[in-house]
């Protein structure tokens, strides 16, 4: 900052609001100037330092993850090959998504980055003894209907056309399900994640959390519209319950949309037990490692979360239901 700020503030005493005389005595009108210095802001940046015991603690991880997990690489699931749970809707093709593909090489250079990142931080800490700075569509009118008794017909429809499921983009957050290249040292490897918080990295649905995210347009150019429904997959942990959808015509942002912070599905809690002590590591390149979304003729995990006992309006058969998980 060069030179100073001045901030002009002035108040009101209703005291006095039927006095009318001019002078600034009587308005209570109060001038002030604020001068900040470059000092000032340099003193609340607060600088993050490794001692030489904890540089030693982490240069030994950093060997030991990367003979464990190797390279690691993260990729939007194909719902198709999530297991037998899953119920394709059989009113949606699934096309192949070329358009869609992001890159299996620059997922694996972000996670080979942040990995050598850490490493050379390491270094610089052990040679130079310095602290570090680390870096609302229409209301339904119909009766409340579950969504099991709708999932039941969908699974024992013979027909050609099948059902049809859609959401008004704008009324729910995305999510996404993610698979990585080291799927031996977690306790399972299709993850869930929810952008429920503009601005931050994905986390674990979880029904508590305010929703700040909706579905713009680099999720989908269909947003503002009805996205319709591509398969149907059950979904219960430790933390949550419910029902995870995948949507047509969608994508994943790109790195050049930066108002989205995307998250390769990273979580401590999904290290198996003999892994913990990588889990700072591992929560590190949840928001350092980009989910590639490779090409394929299945349909991508990319949708919405449903919580079982909330309820939601979808759009089965195009008719607006109000439906309970």
């Amino acid at each position: 900052l060069n030179g100073e700020i001045q901030v002009f503030e002035d108040s009101w005493d209703c005291r006095i609001r039927g006095n009318n005389n001019n002078d600034n005595e009587s308005k209570m009108i109060h001038m002030c100037t604020v001068e900040i210095t470059k000092e000032m802001i340099s003193s609340l940046n607060t600088e993050y330092g490794l001692s030489s015991k904890q540089a030693n603690r982490l240069g030994r991880l950093l060997l030991k993850f990367k003979e464990k997990f190797g390279c690691v690489t993260t990729t939007i699931a194909n719902m198709s090959l999530l297991g037998e749970n899953v119920t394709i809707l059989k009113s949606t093709s699934l096309r192949n998504n070329k358009s869609l593909h992001t890159g299996r090489r620059e997922c694996e250079d972000n996670a080979n980055n942040k990995i050598n990142e850490l490493s050379a931080m390491v270094q610089r800490t052990m040679v130079q003894h310095k602290p570090l700075r680390l870096t609302l569509g229409p209301r339904s009118t119909s009766r409340l209907e579950k969504f099991c008794d709708i999932l039941q017909s969908l699974q024992g429809d013979s027909g050609s056309s099948g059902f049809s499921i859609g959401i008004q983009g704008r009324n729910y957050y995305p999510s996404t399900i993610t698979t990585h290249s080291c799927g031996g040292q977690l306790k399972k490897n299709a993850v869930i994640n929810s952008y429920i918080e503009e601005g931050k990295p994905p986390v674990q649905p979880n029904a508590a959390i305010r929703e700040t995210c909706r579905f713009e347009k680099e999720w989908s150019n269909d947003f503002a519209g009805i996205l319709c429904g591509t398969a149907v997959l059950p979904a219960k942990t430790m933390f949550y319950d419910g029902y995870f959808i995948s949507l047509g015509n969608t994508r994943f942002p790109t790195a050049a949309h930066t108002k989205w912070c995307v998250g390769a599905g990273m979580y401590p809690t999904d290290l198996l037990t003999e892994n913990h002590e990588f889990r700072e590591i591992w929560a590190v390149l949840h928001s350092s490692v980009r989910p590639s979304l490779e090409e394929t003729n299945g349909s991508p995990a990319i949708g919405v979360f449903l919580h079982r006992g909330k309820s939601y309006e979808l759009i089965v058969n195009g008719i607006t239901k109000l439906v309970i998980i």
